[in-house]
């Protein structure tokens, strides 16, 4: 089952979730953080609801909980949660293993009006059943199988031991060696989205879900582009030429461009009001969310208006001025009409 389905079901999941007058989760009590791991052979989780550590959602989805430690303290009573585990979609049938966020009031538990934000999935195109099973191994690390047995994905070291498993309060699943030492890292894989702190590197990008557009970063500066071939960039952002750039870091109320670790100033910023997330959507916008993924600011607008956005008008429309119309006709003859006069931009 590809990536539509989740695009599709999340829309689904998202009402299920959002207009339900009830608590989105279960009132229980939640795990005890726990975010370190001794390798071990027989270590292993299961994607189940019968396990302690899973919690129902009110449409039968649900989410086991593997690790989880506080991010974000939003107030003195509610907290922004980081779980690594597996989120299953009823409506799809179908889990992801993923790092994800949580809101958590001391009152009530899981927060009724937040539902959980994937921010990571290990193969967010190819999603596992429930009693699929996720092993963690010196010799492999991470290694993900469906319930039949087949191997979907794993972090893919090779010549390196591991010895332990660690979840960081900033939401980064790693790797580490028997110094400690980073073998492989959540953080430098990211997929549609970055938490405050992360940092984006040339060479990876942001792609969105349905994979159509990515956020990239050069030497030069940060572009986003169409996945075409050869790919269309829609935005760029150039940082001072006397620089080449090493990586961005999302911080607070801005994007900063640094030259190397060494170099203790940014030599570029964008800002943007204060936020917690950031996200490369399926409209190609890249917006900045709070705790309670309230969005607070769309980073790429105050460059682009609307017709410099790619599909603004659909996959055939034409934008001039922030109008949509239809292809002119061909020899008399139209091959398109609008779908919906109420929404001049939807075009077949």
């Amino acid at each position: 089952m590809g990536i539509s389905c989740w695009v599709c079901c999340g829309f689904l999941l998202y009402l299920a979730l959002f207009l339900t007058p009830l608590p989105i989760l279960v009132t229980a009590q939640l795990p005890r953080p726990h975010s370190y791991q001794i390798a071990n052979s027989s270590t292993s989780w299961t994607n189940s609801l019968s396990t302690s550590d899973s919690l129902k959602l009110d449409d039968g989805s649900f989410v086991r909980i593997i690790y989880t430690t506080i991010f974000y303290y939003y107030t003195e009573t509610e907290y922004v949660y980081c779980g690594c585990g597996f989120i299953y979609n009823r409506t799809c049938n179908s889990s992801l293993f993923a790092i994800f966020s949580y809101f958590y009031e001391n009152s009530y538990g899981i927060h009724k009006f937040v539902s959980p934000e994937i921010l990571w999935s290990a193969y967010p195109k190819n999603p596992v059943s429930i009693n699929a099973t996720l092993k963690f191994t010196s010799e492999r690390g991470l290694v993900l199988q469906d319930a039949n047995g087949t191997e979907v994905w794993s972090t893919n070291i090779s010549g390196k031991s591991v010895a332990g498993l660690n979840f960081t309060n900033t939401c980064n699943l790693m790797l580490l060696d028997h110094n400690q030492a980073k073998i492989w890292q959540s953080f430098d894989h990211p997929t549609d989205t970055l938490v405050r702190g992360q940092k984006l590197v040339p060479m990876k990008q942001l792609t969105n879900q349905g994979g159509l557009f990515s956020l990239s970063l050069t030497s030069k500066g940060l572009f986003a582009y169409v996945n075409s071939n050869p790919p269309q960039p829609y935005f760029y952002y150039e940082v001072n030429n006397l620089f080449n750039v090493s990586y961005f870091k999302f911080l607070d109320q801005k994007l900063a461009f640094f030259e190397a670790d060494l170099v203790p100033y940014a030599i570029g910023q964008l800002f943007f009001r204060s936020s917690l997330y950031m996200r490369l959507g399926p409209d190609r916008h890249l917006r900045v969310f709070d705790a309670q993924w309230k969005q607070v600011s769309d980073v790429l607008t105050p460059y682009i208006v609307d017709c410099g956005y790619p599909t603004f008008c659909g996959n055939y429309g034409v934008c001039t001025n922030s109008q949509c119309t239809c292809l002119a006709p061909i020899n008399g003859t139209s091959y398109f009409q609008k779908i919906n006069e109420k929404r001049p931009e939807l075009h077949q």
